[in-house]
């Protein structure tokens, strides 16, 4: 599946689940584009192969294929994946219709709710420091603005919580 929307001057990187850096409490497909809960018992965090890095723009999607509680966006990689990526100050995200950035509960009002079939865009700017996300091409505009999000490393992250809940990387498609 290719992405439906690419902001311009944006890249959109290959990457994969990665197997080292992902709950157990998840199971990677065969082609480590998609990921099931295999065990339901909390949030738990799936991370990107590919690290995003300064002074770029950044662009990938995330289908949601089964489940609505959960949280998508980017994050450094953590110790702990069997956590959400977002409950720690490394990681920003979006969670039924709130932003999720340094805590598992409090949040700002943003966008909306996500369903199955949906397909999340994650827009990752290191160079003005700022997350914005769109849903099935539909931009929700500036979620986070921080300098934080100049530095450093950051990862695609997505953290689901229930037994089933499934999603599947966008590969970026080779222009003509």
């Amino acid at each position: 599946m290719e992405p439906s929307y690419v902001p311009e001057g944006y890249i959109t990187p290959l990457f994969y689940w990665d197997e080292e850096n992902t709950s157990n409490r998840l199971h990677i497909s065969e082609d480590r584009l998609s990921i099931k809960v295999i065990n339901g018992a909390g949030f738990k965090t799936s991370f990107g192969t590919e690290g995003f890095s300064e002074r770029e723009r950044y662009y990938f999607e995330i289908k949601i294929i089964k489940g609505t509680l959960i949280k998508i966006g980017v994050s450094k990689q953590l110790d702990n994946n069997n956590q959400a990526f977002t409950d720690v100050p490394e990681g920003w995200g979006i969670y039924n219709g709130e932003t999720r950035h340094n805590s598992n509960a409090l949040g700002s009002k943003y966008g909306e709710r996500i369903n199955p079939g949906d397909v999340i865009g994650i827009m990752l700017d290191m160079v003005e420091g700022k997350i914005s996300f769109s849903c099935n091409g539909v931009c929700w505009g500036v979620a986070y603005e921080s300098e934080e999000l100049t530095e450093g490393k950051y990862f695609p992250a997505v953290a689901p919580i229930y037994l089933n809940d499934e999603y599947r990387i966008c590969l970026p498609q080779p222009e003509d």
